[in-house]
């Protein structure tokens, strides 16, 4: 039996918003990312990662332990990661780039074009970033 090599042109979108991962969707499909995967269940978007490779993963989802699994799995397989934040305070790292909501298409496209530093957090409304 020969075995498949998983696919390298997949985008997985997790937010528990509904409408925040309609518009992740539609801006990977957009930009021609690839096929895109829509999994609010932190769990199943974790199982999905031990079938498929993913170029971009956009995450949306709160704070927890499990979030923290599927981050360390994403960047261990080589993701380029979107993480989508309350309040930008998480901590960014080379293959991982921390939006603060609300955002907007621009400050998704500079996170995918690397247009800002590895550290650096985006943000859209007049917060301050923490200090890198």
């Amino acid at each position: 039996m020969q075995k498949i090599a998983p696919r390298e042109d997949l985008v997985l979108v997790s937010s528990r918003k509904f409408l925040e991962a309609a518009d992740l969707a539609d801006f990977a499909k957009s930009r021609s990312l690839g096929e895109v995967i829509v999994e609010s269940d932190t769990e199943r978007a974790h199982g999905l990662l031990s079938e498929n490779h993913f170029s971009f993963a956009f995450i949306g989802l709160p704070e927890t332990e499990r979030r923290d699994r599927l981050l360390s799995k994403l960047a261990a397989d080589h993701t380029h990661i979107v993480l989508l934040d309350d309040d930008g305070s998480a901590p960014g790292s080379v293959g991982m780039r921390v939006l603060s909501r609300p955002f907007t298409d621009a400050d998704l496209e500079g996170a995918i074009r690397h247009d800002v530093a590895p550290v650096a957090h985006i943000c859209t409304t007049n917060q301050t970033p923490p200090a890198a």
